[in-house]
């Protein structure tokens, strides 16, 4: 018993839970080709295993949304998932694979101690706890935005948060974002470390001392690094996700190197961050722009193509998805909506738009652009974000000489996705915590078309990753940690009042896992005939 409410036990739970995605990652990828060597391929030079972990949670949460058509996600058969474990054993992995895998694994076990005291992210019990009790209790409902309108913008991160309830501490609602959190160190220790490529050592160490200079500044410190966010959030994921698909993407093409694992990689993580958040679907213009230069200049196998078409069968699945719980395409984008649709409620759809940009103090271009600084600088965090981002990228620059124009000509497609994204982030909302990737690309490119002024000692370059890793982790979780006990998330209760047929929150407008409530004062009906719950609305 005492090892159960232990520290050692919440670690080996979270290794296993690491282990389990990173053989399904590589099941996944030994699935549509067998390659007796394929832990030694080298994806635009990062080792293909670092790659694994996130593979596994993408596939499991693609395979959970293509259930849900069916079933509801509290069925056991969504853990049929795990079968794709047997594909290993037709080339079992190495004790040396296994070996790199975890060589850095001690330091990432500090990752676990905010875990004690996390709080829930407030969008978790606005919309995203609800919205995964519902996936729980009921395959696809039509039109299930009408039930509240943030439900339309619901993630694949709800699908494989909702298959993770079957621990009732909640702790593996966190490991999903633990899992991206160590991709993003494992790609900064290879850019780092990797041989024969200086321009990516440097732009490694522009990260590095980009992710040091988060502890220092104005306010306090932080300045758009990674953090660790509060529980059931995927703002993380995406931002490291988004960073490692497009520096993926740039190199590959730098290099001119790619293979149909290479391909099936940066298409796959694509899709994944459209599927993630709406946010992120500017990563499909730079995925576009990859796949005309590639198909543009070299000579294209079959299985080039092969390699793409399962996430063109996801992608098209996940916009059936989306039509049939929303009505649209892409919701809440009236413009792409089928307004014939008995569940598509125009109205409603541009409620959910406006009360999204309004909360998120988006900019309107014909407005003045003072008056709205003035009102993003009114939360003291943005304020404390751009003013350090600003002051890190000068320092980081001065760090660094310039290097030659032919690598400045290079960046091109990175650069124009940056301002790209600046332009998107002001009109739908700027939360800052949507533009990390961004930023980390900015650095990224400072330290690749500079170099370091002085060279510095690789023991001392990788004892500061390590730093960074244990900063990552606030003062207020260290004194919060207890090694003896073991982190519960329980969901908190909301009091409820009547309202119609089902139930209001008593304050404020957060549901929680009460899928009888929602927040959504307007009447509506679900409809429960046929194989599809329908929802709408309907007048007093």
């Amino acid at each position: 018993m005492v090892l159960v409410e232990s520290f050692i036990f919440f670690s080996l739970k979270f290794v296993l839970f690491f282990i389990l995605f990173f053989l399904i990652g590589r099941g996944l990828l030994l699935s549509f080709a067998n390659i007796d060597q394929i832990d030694k391929l080298r994806i635009a030079g990062f080792n293909i295993y670092i790659f694994y972990p996130a593979l596994g949670i993408i596939i499991f949460g693609n395979f959970l949304f293509l259930i849900n058509f069916f079933l509801p996600l509290n069925s056991s058969f969504v853990f049929t998932i795990f079968l794709l474990l047997i594909v290993n054993l037709k080339t079992i992995p190495t004790y040396e694979v296994f070996k790199k895998s975890f060589r850095n694994f001690l330091w990432y076990l500090f990752l676990l101690i905010p875990s004690y005291d996390l709080a829930y992210h407030y969008d978790a019990g606005l919309y995203h706890l609800n919205y995964q009790a519902l996936l729980r209790e009921n395959n696809i409902i039509l039109g299930t935005s009408n039930i509240y309108g943030p439900y339309g913008i619901g993630s694949i991160y709800d699908y494989i948060s909702a298959a993770l309830w079957i621990d009732n501490t909640f702790v593996l609602l966190q490991f999903v974002n633990l899992i991206f959190i160590i991709l993003f160190y494992e790609f900064l220790f290879s850019a780092l470390f990797t041989k024969k490529n200086i321009l990516l050592n440097n732009a490694g160490l522009a990260l590095l001392i980009f992710s040091v200079l988060d502890n220092f500044g104005y306010g306090g410190g932080r300045n758009g690094f990674i953090y660790i966010q509060s529980l059931g959030k995927q703002d993380l994921t995406l931002a490291v996700l988004y960073f490692v698909t497009a520096v993926l993407i740039f190199l590959t093409l730098t290099k001119k190197e790619v293979s149909i694992y290479s391909n099936f990689i940066i298409t796959i993580f694509s899709l994944f961050i459209f599927q993630l958040k709406v946010s992120g679907s500017s990563i499909l213009l730079l995925y576009i722009y990859y796949l005309y230069k590639t198909i543009k200049n070299k000579e294209i196998a079959i299985n080039f193509y092969l390699s793409i078409f399962p996430s063109i069968f996801l992608g098209i699945f996940w916009t059936l998805k989306s039509i049939l719980q929303t009505g649209c395409i892409v919701y809440p984008l009236e413009i792409s909506c089928l307004k014939n649709l008995s569940w598509f409620d125009g109205d409603y759809t541009e409620i959910t738009l406006q009360s999204a940009q309004m909360f998120s103090i988006s900019y309107s271009f014909d407005y003045s652009f003072n008056s709205w600084l003035n009102n993003f600088f009114e939360y003291q965090i943005n304020q404390i974000i751009v003013y350090n981002f600003i002051i890190s990228s000068i320092v980081i620059f001065g760090l660094f000489f310039k290097k030659n124009k032919s690598i400045v000509r290079s960046i091109h497609p990175l650069v124009l996705i940056i301002i790209f994204n600046i332009f998107f982030l002001l009109y739908f909302g700027p939360h800052m915590r949507y533009f990390i990737s961004s930023q980390l690309l900015i650095i990224f490119l400072i330290g690749y078309i500079r170099a370091p002024r002085i060279q510095i000692n690789s023991v001392i370059i990788y004892s500061t990753v390590v730093l960074s890793i244990f900063s990552l982790v606030r003062l207020n979780s260290y004194k919060s940690f207890d090694f003896f006990t073991h982190p519960n998330h329980e969901i908190p209760v909301p009091e409820l009042v009547a309202y119609n047929d089902r139930f209001l929150p008593k304050d404020g407008d957060q549901c929680w896992s009460a899928i009888e409530c929602s927040p959504n004062l307007q009447n509506f009906q679900i409809q429960d005939s046929g194989f599809y719950k329908k929802v709408l609305f309907f007048d007093n």
